[in-house]
C-alpha cells in the first residue's frame, strides 16, 4: 500500500549520494523535485529528553505530562527513555488521567551489550498510527529510530529520531559526525519522498559539524527559521538545573532540535517553534535537565 502511494521517478536519495550545495533549504527543495502533494495538514513535533530515571523522575514526569497536555503536540521524539522502568507507559497513563488520548510508541534500547542493559533508548510518539518501524545502531551505545505515520487524511510522513554522543572536543565532534551521517542515511534508505521531521538532543551547537551535516541533506533548523537571528538568545534548552528552589534557570546550550525536510510538493514548512518544558512544581523543580521545543507544520502529503 505504501509503495503504491509513493510517486514514480521521484528521485529518492541514498545515503551513499553527496548532497549538491550548502544551504538547508534549497537542498531540501530540490529532493523528490516531481513529486506533488494532494493534502495538507497542521501538525505539532516536539522532542523531548526526559532525563531517564534519575532525580525524582515520577515526580518530574507529572510535570511532563501536564506540559504535554498543554501543548497537546501529535508527535514527540523522545530521548533517555528508560524502557527498563516502563517509562513510556508510564507517560501515557499520566496524560490519560489528564484526559490525554495516549500515544502509539516506538522504541529502542540503547545499541550493543552495555547499551542495552542500560535499559535506557529512545522512541517516537504519535497521535496517529505508526505503519513502518526502522532503526539504525550508530556505535557508542547510541541508536537512531525511523518511523513512517499515516495521517487521518490518508498521506504519510516520516519521523526520524536521534540522541547523539556526547562529550566537548574534536574526537567527540567527529563521533556526532559520523552519527549524525547515519541518521541521514537511516532517513534515506526508507525514504518514499515523504516529508520527514527529524528530532534530537544532538548534544551540538547549531554550527557544529553534525548539525552541518543535517543542514547539508535538506534538513531545515525550524527554530532558527521561525526565530532567526534571535535563536541565539531565547532557543537555548540545556542544562536545566533539578533541585528544588530553582526557580529561575539560564541555560546555556541550544542542544534540542526538530528539523524538517521536504520533498518535492510535500512541504514541511516551519509556522512557529517554541521552547517549552519550562514549567516547574510549588518548589521550583522542573521536568527534565532540558527544556524541550516544539514546533508547528504544515506539512504536505
Amino acid at each position: 500500500m505504501l509503495a503504491a502511494l509513493a510517486v514514480a521517478g521521484c528521485g529518492v536519495s541514498t545515503e551513499e549520494e553527496e548532497p549538491v550545495g550548502t544551504d538547508a533549504e534549497e537542498i531540501s527543495t530540490a529532493r523528490c523535485a516531481g513529486t506533488t502533494a494532494r493534502a495538507k495538514a497542521r501538525i505539532k513535533v516536539m522532542t523531548l529528553n526526559l532525563r531517564h530515571d534519575s532525580d525524582e523522575w515520577k515526580r518530574r514526569f507529572e510535570l511532563i505530562a501536564d506540559e504535554i497536555d498543554r501543548v497537546d503536540p501529535d508527535v514527540i521524539g523522545l530521548q533517555e527513555i528508560e524502557i527498563g522502568a516502563g517509562q513510556s507507559g508510564y507517560l501515557n497513563g499520566l496524560l490519560a488521567k489528564r484526559g490525554h488520548a495516549k500515544y502509539n510508541v516506538y522504541e529502542k534500547r540503547k545499541s550493543g551489550f552495555r547499551g542495552y542493559f542500560t535499559g535506557e533508548g529512545v522512541g517516537i510518539m504519535s497521535r496517529w498510527p505508526i505503519v513502518e518501524e526502522h532503526h539504525e545502531d550508530t556505535g557508542n551505545m547510541r541508536i537512531s529510530l525511523f518511523a513512517r505515520v499515516k495521517h487521518p487524511n490518508g498521506g504519510f510522513f516520516d519521523v526520524v529520531n536521534t540522541h547523539l554522543h556526547n562529550g566537548g572536543g574534536e574526537a567527540n565532534d567527529a563521533e556526532r559526525l559520523d552519527q549524525a551521517k547515519q541518521t541521514v542515511g537511516l532517513a534515506n534508505r526508507w525514504s518514499d519522498c515523504y516529508a520527514t521531521v527529524l528530532t534530537g538532543d544532538m548534544n551540538a551547537s547549531p554550527t557544529s559539524p553534525a548539525m552541518k551535516h543535517f543542514a547539508g541533506a535538506g534538513f531545515v533548523d525550524s527554530y532558527e527559521k521561525v526565530h532567526g537571528a534571535d535563536a541565539a538568545r531565547t532557543g537555548n534548552t540545556s542544562p536545566v538545573v533539578l533541585r528544588e528552589g530553582a526557580f529561575e534557570q539560564s541555560p546555556r546550550r541550544r542542544i534540542d532540535f526538530v528539523l524538517g525536510r521536504r520533498a518535492g510538493a510535500r512541504v514541511a514548512t516551519p509556522l512557529s517553534s517554541a521552547v517549552v518544558l519550562k514549567n516547574h512544581d510549588a518548589k521550583g523543580f522542573y521536568p527534565s535537565d532540558h527544556f524541550a521545543v516544539m514546533t508547528t507544520y504544515d506539512l504536505g502529503f
